[in-house]
């Protein structure tokens, strides 16, 4: 059976990196804070409960805007979501 899409790599056999998924999958370097809360907080509801869980250091995850306004939409860069991503699967596994 042949598909179009091509297979997903085994654990450990040239993986990718959890950074080169996620620019796969917003094909973009950032996303707003609207889709990180949909697609990876869920439990969180508002940008202002993300923002004060990251002040009360619940969440290490830097917000920034696209340029200097007070009406620019916050953004998560990849990377920065890629980190805390690795993080977060480190930690549960510690302690699992």
């Amino acid at each position: 059976m042949t598909t179009d899409s091509p297979a997903l790599p085994q654990e450990g056999r040239g993986e990718s990196s959890t950074l080169e998924l996620l620019r796969r999958r917003y094909g973009c370097n950032y996303i707003t804070v609207e889709q990180l809360l949909r697609d990876h907080l869920p439990h969180i509801s508002t940008e202002r409960h993300l923002r004060a869980a990251i002040r009360a250091g619940h969440i290490d995850l830097p917000l920034s805007r696209l340029h200097d306004s007070a009406r620019a939409p916050r953004i998560v860069y990849l990377r920065h979501l890629a980190e805390f991503l690795d993080r977060a699967e480190q930690a549960a596994t510690d302690v699992a």
